[in-house]
């Protein structure tokens, strides 16, 4: 799969983001990079964001960078298995829909009981297969992902969280994304080793029954921009057809 495009960027709207920077800079910085295909999918905050003039801000940005195909997306958190932050009749003007399961530092999330690489296992596998319930959903990002990761003093031990799941755990999650048709992230995490050893089972059951990818570099500012090029062995190392790259598709499913 090329990597020619990425769809996981923060413009200075998200929260998170580096103010010093522009939409139009960090597109001439993609393309600087070889990137044909790219988003913007900034935070959703149910009590700030206004979906159309977001995606104003973005796609009138992206007018001054000529040559490369643009696309508005956004990142919308799940607050608990089958319970995202925004209903599809908000989220409609993007032209795609990203959704992180979970980022526990957004308060309205719902924490497990206990805190353990167990629970945290069950709680991810619990949010991945609710997808079932969101056929607008284009992209899960970040799988298998906790963020912070100490944040309720505990340390999580990647490798042991995902050893806690079977093949048939990971077929039933899949069997979620395909009815859907929604990708999965390969995210810039991949540079972790422990993030690796942990996902490559699951990534590579997924490629194995022809589910889609998407690429994020996760930029919160330009240091980051084309981040996800860093592990671009490990990704070829996967061997996923051209077919199985994600293309926006505004949502037509």
């Amino acid at each position: 799969m090329q990597l020619t495009f990425d769809f996981h960027n923060h413009s200075p709207l998200s929260r998170c983001s580096k103010k010093n920077y522009t939409v139009t800079e960090m597109l001439e910085t993609m393309k600087s990079k070889g990137y044909t295909r790219v988003g913007i999918s900034d935070h959703y905050y149910f009590d700030e964001t206004i979906p159309a003039e977001a995606v104003k801000y973005a796609k009138d940005q992206a007018k001054n960078v000529p040559g490369i195909e643009f696309f508005s997306g956004v990142e919308v958190d799940m607050l608990a298995p089958g319970i995202l932050d925004a209903d599809y009749a908000t989220l409609s003007p993007y032209d795609y829909i990203q959704v992180a399961a979970p980022h526990w530092h957004n308060p309205r999330i719902a924490r497990p009981i206990v805190f353990s690489n167990e629970a945290l296992a069950q709680e991810q596998y619990d949010m991945m297969v609710s997808f079932s319930a969101f056929p607008f959903v284009d992209a899960i990002v970040h799988p298998f992902t906790f963020y912070p990761a100490d944040a309720f003093g505990m340390t999580v031990d990647q490798v042991k969280l995902m050893s806690f799941y079977t093949k048939g755990d990971y077929d039933r999650i899949i069997d979620v994304l395909l009815n859907n048709d929604i990708a999965v992230e390969l995210h810039r995490n991949l540079a972790k080793p422990d993030y690796t050893e942990g996902i490559l089972p699951f990534l590579r059951q997924c490629v194995s029954r022809g589910v889609h990818f998407s690429l994020g570099s996760d930029a919160h500012e330009l240091s980051v921009v084309g981040s996800i090029l860093g592990v671009k062995e490990l990704i070829d190392s996967l061997h996923i057809p051209d077919e199985l790259a994600f293309v926006p598709h505004k949502n037509v499913k």
